[in-house]
C-alpha cells in the first residue's frame, strides 16, 4: 500500500489512535523536491484510489478537486453559523412587527 502510494506522490500517514477532536480531517499538499506530495491515510487513500477509477481520472486531479470541495464546505459552514448567530436588528418594518394590523385595502371587506 505504502508503495503504491508514494508511486502516485501520496505521503503516508497512520492512523489516529485518539483523535483529538471530531472536526473533521483536513488534508493538504505540501510541496517536496519540487514536486507536491499529497498527505493522506491510507482508508482515505483507498476511497480515493476506487473513486478516481471509476471516474477515470488521475488520483492527484481528484484529490484536488475534494481538497476545494473540502475548502468551500467548511467555508459554507462557517457562514451558515454566522448567520445562525445573528441577531435580528432593533428596526423593524412594518412586516416583521408583531402587532396585528388592519386590512387597509378599500377593495377588502
Amino acid at each position: 500500500m505504502k508503495l503504491d502510494m508514494e508511486e502516485n506522490l501520496f505521503c503516508y500517514v497512520p492512523p489516529r489512535v485518539k483523535p483529538k477532536n471530531l472536526d473533521y480531517v483536513h488534508y493538504v499538499r505540501k510541496k517536496d523536491k519540487g514536486a507536491m506530495t499529497y498527505v493522506a491515510h491510507a482508508d482515505y487513500y483507498i476511497l480515493l484510489r476506487t473513486c478516481a477509477r471509476i471516474a477515470q481520472v488521475d488520483i492527484r486531479i481528484l484529490q484536488i478537486g475534494v481538497l476545494r470541495l473540502e475548502k468551500r464546505l467548511a467555508w459554507l459552514e462557517k457562514r451558515v453559523d454566522q448567520c445562525l448567530h445573528l441577531k435580528p436588528s432593533s428596526i423593524s418594518c412594518q412586516f416583521c412587527s408583531v402587532k396585528t394590523t388592519k386590512n387597509v385595502s378599500a377593495d377588502v371587506p
